[in-house]
């Protein structure tokens, strides 16, 4: 009896740590499908717009220090500047696009843009 016992116990500790294993994989997928499609839209509006994308500002505002000293409107320029190196290297290392050739372009225009945004004032990077 006892060894029954220990048996069903065992096979519940079994079905637990699969359900949980389950249960965090899907929400690690999830994780990394949202950060993928973040950065897709994130690059649309860039490649779009040639300006910051509006959350990265949103974000970057929300802080009450950062308002409108010369170092802060340095600090948020710099920021988005070095999201979008991020973004590029996504980009340069992704199978997204799946074509060689379509994946170089999309570096090279977001290149360009970055070159822009350092010769940009933070204003004219955001739009207003």
């Amino acid at each position: 009896m006892q060894a029954l016992l220990v048996f069903v116990g065992l096979l519940l500790m079994i079905v637990v740590v699969i359900f949980l294993t389950g249960v965090f994989v899907r929400r690690m997928t999830y994780s990394a499908v949202a950060k993928i499609e973040k950065a897709m839209i994130d690059t649309e509006y860039i490649l779009d717009t040639g300006m910051v994308p509006v959350d990265w500002i949103e974000k970057s505002t929300t802080k009450p220090d950062v308002l409108q000293s010369d170092q802060s409107i340095r600090y948020l320029k710099n920021k988005a500047i070095s999201k979008l190196k991020k973004l590029i290297k996504f980009h340069r290392t992704s199978m997204l696009p799946d074509s060689d050739e379509t994946r170089e372009l999309l570096v090279t225009k977001l290149k360009d843009i970055h070159r822009n945004w350092e010769q940009m004032t933070w204003n004219d990077m955001k739009g207003s």
